[in-house]
């Protein structure tokens, strides 16, 4: 082999490689950064996230000891973030509002909060949107795993 064909297999080595160590560089800090996010309101409320999970639109974390939940939407740069007391939620369930009908789509996937006082509104949190990701991702599998942490801690 030539040292021209060597340069020129070295650059367009260089050229398809160079794009996914910028992507997954880029994954990292918004990882990171979502993260932070989610710890410091966590700290706000004299709480330390033990668990948690982020995907693309949300994160969300739990503090075991004091029986808090924590649930960011959005992402590190524009998000809400919202905390659930524990200590008043009887179960927790994973609701496909469209499962009543016949579709093969899933169009919202929200994990539902019962609180042990049956006149207060159960907590809502989305999982996935079909309005604001057009894929579902592993949000299905991270909802049933998170309504079996959550039922775990309450002891439902």
């Amino acid at each position: 082999m030539d040292l021209g064909t060597a340069i020129i297999g070295g650059v367009l080595l260089l050229a398809c490689i160079t794009p996914i160590v910028i992507a997954h560089n880029s994954s990292n800090k918004k990882y990171k950064k979502t993260l932070a996010a989610l710890s410091d309101y966590a700290a706000e409320k004299s709480c330390k996230i033990n668990q948690q999970d982020i995907w693309i639109h949300a994160a969300i974390g739990i503090d075991t000891q004091n029986r808090m939940l924590f649930f960011l939407k959005g992402d590190s740069n524009a998000h809400t973030i919202e905390h659930v007391d524990l200590n008043k939620i009887k179960e927790s369930r994973v609701i496909t509002p469209d499962s009543r009908e016949k579709s093969d789509r899933i169009n919202r996937l929200v994990l539902e909060l019962q609180p042990a006082n049956n006149s207060e509104q159960p907590a809502v949190l989305e999982f996935y949107n079909a309005n604001v990701s057009m894929q579902l991702a592993d949000e299905l599998i991270l909802a049933k795993k998170w309504k079996q942490i959550i039922n775990d801690v309450v002891g439902a």
